[in-house]
């Protein structure tokens, strides 16, 4: 009688594994997905509270690495943004997935269009919105999403408060001539 008990736990264990194993790695995919959704967003409102104190030189809604290069608060946005995602650089924003706009009022929809009589004025608002896509850590999460990234898209708006430093103030080495607005 005991060999037959033995059997049968052996064939039970056969079947419930795969599940059991099905449930332990959709957690961890679910854990990190909700990791990732949650270090975009800081990133998000981190580069958003950079952006209302210094708005870069040229208003335009994405940017290069030419403009980032050449642009010392540009520069300081996407530092901010990327002190988040500092344990897993997979979710660390880069500058091809941000998008800066800027609206006259927080509930408006339409953004203002760089020919608009300076967008970057105090009272203003700057909306900072990060596209990112996140590879799946496990073969569940790759079978279940048909093999594809999951997108995360953050959106964090801050009315402007300041256009910078003093012009010609040179702060941790950087010149922020550039980013000053000049009435």
């Amino acid at each position: 009688m005991k060999r037959k008990s033995r059997g049968q736990t052996l064939v039970e264990f056969a079947l419930v594994f795969p599940l059991i194993m099905f449930f332990l790695f959709a957690t961890i995919d679910y854990g990190y997905y909700i990791y990732a959704w949650s270090e975009i967003q800081f990133a998000a409102r981190r580069g958003a509270e950079q952006a209302s104190l210094n708005q870069p030189r040229e208003v335009q809604s994405s940017y290069s690495a030419l403009d980032y290069a050449g642009d010392p608060c540009l520069q300081e946005i996407v530092a901010e943004m990327q002190k988040s995602g500092w344990i897993n650089a997979k979710t660390k924003p880069d500058l091809t997935q941000l998008t800066l706009h800027y609206y006259d009022s927080a509930a408006a929809v339409t953004p203002l269009s760089a020919a608009s009589a300076n967008p970057k004025k105090i009272g203003n608002v700057v909306e900072v919105r990060l596209d990112k896509a996140i590879a799946p850590l496990t073969p569940v999460a790759e079978t279940f999403n048909g093999g594809d990234d999951f997108h995360f898209v953050a959106i964090s708006r801050r009315t402007i408060v300041s256009n910078g430093p003093l012009i010609n103030a040179v702060v941790d080495n950087r010149d922020y001539e550039h980013c000053i607005i000049v009435p």
